[in-house]
């Protein structure tokens, strides 16, 4: 592994993840625009099978004159106990971490220069952890009232550390695709699609979401998350994982 390579990636992130803290951290001068959001959805049930689920995320962004910082950090949890074994203790069956952070440079005509870095920690993917960065052109196709639709393309690289072998680092093509649709002022979908291809892997990662406002600043979201990897890792106890992976959260979104 192109060790040197490496750090120099995982400095670029560290350095846009701290220029997004630094950015929020001045969301008291009234004039910059900033806005963000705190998600959490819990679930708990009891009876034949109990479970325990968690979903957490904070995100945000600033835009200040032609530069534009936005991230997030997230977390999922799913615990469940054995239906076929009465009384069996709740075991942990999905733990995820993730954090991604962007810088745009914008540019005329809704045209845009990037560079993101992500960090993913999936205890259950035979993964320790995967980090990347990406720099490319972005583009907003559609921003009306009713529709936004922004595209994202360019070169990457990408760094995996499999909980059996060596670590792998390869060179990607990261593209994105957003898309929102506003129902009215208190209902939209959402709608994300993201693909990592590589000569060894390609990861690909679809969300679906639909969101409605109840309160003021409160809005109750239902979302639907597919996880794609063409080359699943094996595990520490030998058995090769499955390449797709589906979550369905409901949670509750507090805007400020």
């Amino acid at each position: 592994m192109n060790m040197g390579f490496f750090m120099q990636c995982s400095f670029k992130t560290a350095i846009a993840a701290i220029a997004f803290s630094s950015c929020l951290a001045a969301q008291a001068a009234p004039a910059l625009p900033w806005d963000a959001e705190a998600e959490l959805g819990i679930l708990l049930t009891s009876g034949n099978t109990e479970s325990e689920s968690f979903n957490g995320r904070v995100a945000g962004f600033y835009t200040i004159e032609q530069w534009k910082y936005s991230g997030d950090i997230e977390a999922l949890t799913v615990a469940t106990s054995d239906a076929d074994v009465p009384g069996s203790d709740v075991i942990t069956s999905t733990e995820r971490y993730a954090a991604n952070a962007q810088i745009d440079r914008l540019l005329e005509d809704a045209h845009s220069l990037f560079i993101r870095g992500n960090y993913d920690d999936d205890r259950f993917s035979g993964f320790e952890y995967e980090t990347g960065l990406v720099v490319g052109y972005g583009r907003q196709l559609i921003n009306t009232d009713t529709n936004q639709l922004r595209l994202e393309i360019g070169p990457g690289y990408r760094v995996s550390e499999p909980e059996v072998g060596p670590t792998e680092d390869e060179a990607i093509l990261a593209t994105k695709v957003l898309f929102k649709h506003q129902f009215n002022p208190l209902a939209s979908f959402e709608q994300s699609l993201e693909a990592n291809i590589g000569e060894e892997r390609n990861i690909s990662q679809s969300t679906t979401a639909l969101r409605a406002q109840f309160i003021e600043r409160l809005a109750m979201k239902f979302a639907y998350n597919v996880r794609y990897n063409s080359d699943p890792a094996t595990s520490d106890l030998g058995f090769l994982r499955r390449g797709t992976d589906r979550e369905t959260t409901v949670s509750l979104v507090y805007s400020f």
